[in-house]
């Protein structure tokens, strides 16, 4: 291909200006590696219709556009090579515009699923929308991913609307974000350092839900009871160390605490018991 301008002038008249042309209107759609064999055909004396069908068969144009082969398929209408292009321009502009992370549907080949399904850029307007306010209903998942990979709101979207393809633009320890959003959703402002500890710890959604479920109903309590009797803190770090990482030195400072309160209730009973009874005997 690098040599086409170079054949190009080579042409004269008439002929040059077929091959500029097709050679123009190719690139258009990308193909601009067809050149070389569109000065082929006008050195062979082809007509450009004739030969717009036979480049229209060539595995390079075939794959660009791909998406009408399953089109025709479906008994879909085929589109033109302008209305392929436009259609694709319109996602790109939607997708842009509503801030999608890059990288996340914004190449030729991501749109093609998109054509093959005959989805209207109206319908993607949508479609965008829906999981945008899909986010930003869900606060503890926002400030989770805004805390873990310093992004925002459209980015937490293209989450939603596609977890596969986003999870690798946007962290590749995506289970600390889901980590921290549970975490908020308990009551919890745990760390960055702490989420992606358990993140890649491969601690699930799920688990992390039902984890902060168990530390929310004890953590505060055992760090009172646990100071106060001096066994020292028992923070949201430390259960999550017992909860998540099975630390039996956090699951023994739990039950030390629970049993030195316990303890001091029955002394105490014991105690008032024993006043009566002295009392009553004196």
């Amino acid at each position: 291909m690098a040599d086409y301008l170079t054949d190009l002038n080579k042409l004269k008249g008439p002929q040059r200006d077929a091959a500029a042309a097709l050679i123009s209107l190719f690139s258009s759609y990308g193909l601009q590696t067809l050149a070389s064999r569109i000065i082929d055909m006008v050195k062979q004396g082809f007509s450009s219709d004739t030969m717009s069908v036979m480049l229209e068969k060539t595995p390079e144009y075939q794959k660009r556009f791909a998406a009408n082969a399953v089109r025709l398929k479906k008994g879909l209408p085929v589109l033109s090579p302008a209305e392929y292009i436009q259609t694709e321009r319109a996602y790109s502009q939607i997708l842009t515009q509503s801030g999608m992370p890059k990288g996340f549907y914004d190449q030729q080949s991501d749109y093609q699923k998109f054509l093959e399904n005959d989805l209207a850029p109206t319908e993607l307007q949508d479609r965008v929308k829906l999981w945008q306010q899909e986010a930003l209903k869900d606060q503890a998942g926002l400030d989770a991913i805004r805390k873990i990979t310093g992004l925002g709101a459209s980015d937490y979207a293209a989450y939603l609307m596609d977890p596969a393809r986003a999870t690798p633009l946007l962290t590749k320890a995506a289970q600390a974000v889901s980590f921290a959003a549970a975490a908020e959703r308990h009551g919890y402002d745990v760390s960055k350092d702490l989420a992606i500890k358990y993140g890649n710890r491969d601690v699930s959604a799920t688990d992390a839900e039902q984890g902060f479920q168990a530390i929310q109903q004890v953590q505060a309590q055992t760090d009172q009871l646990a100071r106060l009797y001096g066994l020292g803190n028992y923070t949201v770090d430390d259960a999550a160390a017992e909860v998540f990482g099975g630390d039996a030195e956090q699951a023994n400072k739990r039950k030390k605490a629970a049993s030195a309160e316990k303890a001091t209730f029955s002394d105490s009973s014991k105690g008032a018991t024993g006043r009566s009874q002295r009392g009553n005997n004196y």
